[in-house]
């Protein structure tokens, strides 16, 4: 028997543990509170299986009014659409709000039961867009919205002076005040609508009819507009546009010291940095294109606009504080400060760069690239800046930049404010891009690596046929060789393939010899691989003794020219006179 109690307490706690709370929420004439579904006083009670509200004695005038039964605090959860309970006259009503639960939706009722008469004073109130209202927009309890009566009840007037109105159409409607309770409303329960013609000072009047449920709108003008030539809009006016409206060709801002942001607002269009006719030094871009600027002191700056003329920022501006971190390290401490230049419009710093790196720009403080777990986008030589370091890759923002430090020596960070635009110059590589020997030479084992490759092994073009190359070794029995691709001092394409020994040309004799190569892997079967052809003919080979082998490097008119064995040739290996 015991068991048997205990499992019912369980059960009786676990059922009373997670039962739905059900609210009622809406008109305040019948609920006391509007729409409010946190309202203790409207929890429906569980009677006898069915939850049940009751409201006594609540005074009604005659209309339509919403409720909706919240459950578990949502708002959408049992039934979407507001239900309706209809009072046919003025009095005084018990209503009663019911709900099955087992029948979901289908089961609320609202019953209203009149137990006696009433007279009813009437709140109307008009409502609509802030421009055509006293104060906030739709605000349905603000008393200097509401309607007068003049002549015993029949007629409820509103009149409204000094609205600064532009040429639309301005919507509306009229209701009881702290409700939704609509007496005046468009069709099909929309917004009532009236037309302003030409944009002006006006003076607006609702005439509201209870007998015909009728409301004529009267609009007299007063004045004309001045229309601004164009607004403020920034970290001053918490990006309103229409707080700093200017009506001359020039405004000037009294600003606190340290960092602001603005733009300017002209027909719709909100003009950046990039639309300025001349950047002042140190106005720079942050990522979304506003002009921003550090004030050192308190102090003025003067905004000139004159659309398609004149465009600029005039005050004491301090040159923003540009860093790179992650080179060194992602610490604050790590971070490095690159100098200000040109007068103040850009900043830069040298580095010796021996290795790849990561790094993120630091703008004022403000860490530019957007933070993201994937996608990173490399620079390489060839792609040498990042606007605003914001880029999108396959729909993915990086979240930092990798350098490849395709060459080790020094390179310049160049970052310009006004662009917001960081370029990076890559300094000349050792060796000229073009095709190299490489591996165990003439008895000298080889690295296989770019620390094998010199001037000495870079292959020239065949005079005799332009897509062929050749170079002029001394090679011993048992040597191994390959030929590689190198660019910026990187090793890239391996002929015929990679680090791999099958793939090796093999020596078996020893002599000065001709090395014929085609990238274009075309040659006939007595090529290795169709690419490598080795020719030893001491009589016709190349010299290749030491006096004759070496190389002489020499700058003509800033090309790099080669000599080797009385040929000339350019860093691409082509013959040149």
């Amino acid at each position: 028997m015991k068991k048997i109690l205990s499992f019912f307490l369980v059960a009786l706690f676990s059922a009373s543990a997670f039962a739905s709370t059900y609210v009622v929420a809406g008109a305040s004439e019948i609920l006391g509170s509007n729409w409010n579904k946190d309202d203790a006083n409207n929890v429906m009670a569980l009677v006898d299986g069915v939850y049940t509200l009751v409201k006594e004695n609540v005074t009604l005038a005659a209309n339509t009014y919403d409720y909706k039964i919240i459950m578990d605090g949502n708002w959408d959860e049992l039934n979407k659409d507001n239900r309706h309970l209809a009072i046919a006259e003025d009095g005084v009503y018990d209503v009663t709000f019911t709900f099955v639960e087992s029948q979901g939706a289908e089961g609320i009722t609202a019953v209203a039961e009149k137990k006696g008469s009433a007279e009813i004073e009437k709140h109307y109130l008009v409502v609509g867009e802030a421009e055509v209202v006293n104060g906030a927009s739709w605000n349905n309890d603000n008393a200097d919205n509401l309607m007068v009566s003049n002549d015993e009840g029949a007629t409820y007037r509103l009149s409204i002076e000094n609205l600064q109105l532009e040429k639309k159409d301005y919507e509306f409607k009229i209701v009881e005040k702290g409700t939704w309770t609509a007496y005046y409303e468009g069709a099909d329960g929309k917004n009532a609508k009236f037309s302003i013609d030409e944009a002006a000072i006006y003076t607006i009047e609702y005439v509201f009819t209870v007998a015909s449920s009728t409301c004529v709108v009267n609009a007299t003008k007063t004045g004309s507009v001045v229309v601004p030539k164009f607004y403020i809009a920034g970290s001053m006016t918490e990006w309103d546009d229409e707080k700093i409206p200017v009506f001359d060709d020039s405004y000037t801002l009294s600003l606190a010291a340290g960092k602001h942001q603005l733009k300017v607002v002209d027909s719709g269009a909100w003009l950046g940095i990039d639309a300025m006719s001349e950047v002042a030094g140190g106005l720079y871009k942050d990522q979304d294109g506003n002009i921003c600027f550090i004030l050192g002191a308190a102090g003025n700056v003067t905004v000139n606009y004159k659309k398609d003329e004149t465009f600029t920022l005039v005050g004491t501006f301090v040159a923003p504080e540009i860093k790179l971190i992650g080179i060194n390290g992602w610490e604050e401490g790590d971070a490095i400060a690159l100098e200000a230049a040109e007068g103040n419009k850009s900043a830069s710093k040298t580095l010796n760069l021996n290795s790849d790196c990561s790094f993120k720009v630091i703008l004022a403080d403000e860490w530019l690239g957007k933070e993201n777990e994937e996608g990173e986008y490399r620079i390489h030589r060839d792609f040498k800046w990042v606007a605003g370091l914001k880029r999108v890759v396959d729909e993915k923002v990086q979240k930092s930049i990798t350098l490849d430090t395709d060459v080790k020596g020094e390179y310049t960070f160049t970052y310009d404010f006004a662009e917001g635009k960081l370029t990076v110059s890559f300094p000349d590589p050792v060796l000229a891009n073009g095709f190299y020997l490489i591996g165990n030479i003439n008895g000298v084992e080889g690295t296989w690596t770019y620390a094998d490759l010199t001037a000495e092994r870079m292959f020239a073009v065949n005079p005799a046929n332009e897509a062929e190359y050749m170079l002029g070794v001394t090679l011993a029995d048992k040597d191994e060789f390959q030929v590689v691709r190198c660019d910026y001092d990187q090793i890239g394409d391996w002929y015929p393939g990679g680090l791999d020994g099958e793939k090796n040309y093999k020596v078996a004799k020893s002599g000065k010899a001709t090395i014929y190569f085609r990238p274009g892997y075309d040659g006939d079967e007595s090529w290795h691989y169709g690419c490598i052809q080795v020719v030893f003919d001491e009589a016709t080979g190349v010299d290749n003794t030491e006096a004759t082998v070496k190389a002489v490097k020499s700058l003509e008119n800033g090309m790099l020219i080669i000599e080797k064995n009385g040929v000339r040739f350019n860093a691409q290996g082509q013959m040149v006179r």
